[in-house]
């Protein structure tokens, strides 16, 4: 006996195999949903992460260098490399300086792109993005990574201004789906933050240790140098010395030209000393028309050779001609006149107060301690007075490598 007529059953296994599909669909758009959510979950940790790294330090090549092996981890693109914009004035001057890379091509670290070559060129330029994913011709030519047959070369900007560029390549065509290309672009949105305010805590530091009338370092910026080289000294046995030099006459261009004058005298000897001096020295001015010199492995005879050559540069500047100013000096040798930075000051302050005692245009030095007892205890200092007559004048000075 039938007890479903095969019209019933039909109807029943077509029932059956929809509510089956239904429950497939219901399931697969689950995983779905679950991947788009696992995936939304990775990508804004991997944000999260970078925003931290872009954060986590002012120093600009040490911050990218992380950031790109952490993008090269996370997605595995062949390539990853930022550079960053170096200004010299007009646009013809400008450049990319590749600063981080990470993968296969790692080899521009440190070299300068010219701003007008290539894809990276006009997309520091027209402040652009560029997509390529097919292995077009123009990509085989300028990839940086051989055989690239995929690339997105981001701008970094910040309101406006041009910063660097992030560039991702791949040997794989289509390597760059839509929604990764808007993570890379979060992420140069990040990196942008980061410059600016690296560009910004720079500059804020370059003003904290830079007098803003001369260019030169301020007295505190000196102060924690000699203090440094102090200890360096002590480690190695070096000699090092100390030059404090004042401008003769300067308060009569003060008075009889005015201050503006008297500042532009101040901001061209601060040039003429920066450009005369070694890098490995420490130009600052130590306040008004008195300047200081901490010259690193410098012996007395050095710095009297040095302090001369600058005593007749000063000398036969036209713009201090004109105004009859003219510098006096005062030198101190570590260890001979002192171990301590308040030995040394006071020692070339008591040689600059004899040069000027003896009518100025001159270099002089203080005599170190008589008694070996005495070279590094400083007590010679504590009975110096001005004037003491155990200064010894430097005349006539021959030209010694400084």
């Amino acid at each position: 006996m039938t007890l479903f007529s095969a019209e019933i059953v039909s109807i029943l296994l077509g029932l059956l195999l929809v509510g089956s599909c239904a429950c497939l669909y219901g399931y697969l758009r689950e995983q779905q949903r679950l991947r788009a959510e696992q995936q939304l979950s990775r990508r804004l940790a991997f944000l999260n992460k970078i925003q931290g790294l872009a954060v986590s330090t002012f120093d600009v090549e040490e911050m990218l260098g992380m950031v790109a092996k952490e993008i090269r981890r996370d997605f595995g693109h062949d390539y990853v490399g930022i550079g960053v914009v170096r200004s010299h004035g007009k646009d013809k001057d400008k450049q990319l300086e590749w600063q981080a890379e990470a993968g296969a091509a790692s080899r521009l670290l440190g070299k300068p792109i010219p701003w007008e070559e290539g894809i990276l060129g006009r997309v520091a330029r027209e402040g652009i993005s560029v997509l390529l994913q097919n292995g077009e011709p123009e990509l085989l030519r300028e990839g940086l990574l051989d055989n690239s047959r995929s690339r997105l070369c981001l701008p970094i900007r910040h309101d406006g201004v041009m910063l660097g560029v992030l560039d991702l390549e791949s040997l794989q065509p289509n390597a760059f789906r839509t929604e990764e290309v808007e993570v890379f672009c979060t992420v140069a949105g990040y990196l942008a933050d980061a410059l600016q305010n690296a560009t910004v805590f720079h500059r804020m530091q370059e003003q904290a240790i830079m007098d803003s009338l001369t260019g030169l370092k301020t007295r505190g910026y000196f102060s924690e140098a000699l203090r440094a080289e102090l200890k360096r000294a002590g480690r190695t046995g070096h000699p090092f010395s100390v030059l404090l030099l004042d401008l003769d006459n300067f308060k009569a261009v003060n008075d009889t030209q005015g201050h503006l004058q008297g500042d532009h005298v101040l901001a061209e000897l601060g040039k003429l000393l920066d450009s005369h001096s070694r890098r490995s020295n420490v130009v600052a001015r130590y306040g008004g028309d008195e300047f200081v010199i901490l010259m690193t492995e410098a012996t007395t005879e050095q710095a009297e050779a040095f302090a001369g050559r600058l005593r007749s540069w000063i000398g036969s500047e036209p713009a201090f001609q004109k105004m009859q100013v003219t510098a006096s000096f005062g030198i101190a040798t570590f260890p001979f006149h002192g171990s301590t930075p308040e030995d040394l000051i006071q020692a070339a302050d008591s040689g600059l107060y004899a040069s000027k005692k003896r009518g100025g245009n001159c270099v002089s030095c203080a005599k170190p301690p008589r008694s070996p007892e005495e070279l590094f205890q400083g007590k010679w200092a504590q009975g110096l007075e001005r004037g003491n007559p155990d200064l010894l004048p430097v005349n006539d000075l021959v030209d010694m490598p400084g």
